[in-house]
């Protein structure tokens, strides 16, 4: 389910805003901080192909996911009150 819902909002499918958490935040591959808001006017509408996807269970309601895309490796943070939301994401560049 959270690798649906990652990929829906990587590709900006219909709705993906109610995806992410009104608390979100996203540190970017350069190290800059953003709220919902910024990440809205500003994500790139990405390749819906998600490479080395991992889901680590923190407790029952909150999940760690990586995966890649291209040169960058991506970490977020699912809670699930009702629904699933992202709180938080970061993205690295892979070094050579």
């Amino acid at each position: 389910k959270l690798f649906r819902f990652e990929t829906e909002i990587q590709a900006h499918a219909t709705g993906y805003e109610t995806l992410i958490d009104e608390n979100y935040l996203l540190i970017d591959a350069k190290g800059r901080y953003q709220d919902k808001t910024q990440m809205l006017e500003s994500h790139p509408i990405q390749t819906n192909y998600l490479s080395n996807y991992q889901m680590i269970s923190i407790s029952q309601k909150s999940k760690l996911v990586t995966f890649e895309i291209g040169d960058f490796v991506h970490a977020s943070l699912w809670r699930r009150h009702e629904n699933w939301t992202v709180i938080f994401h970061q993205i690295s560049k892979k070094q050579a």
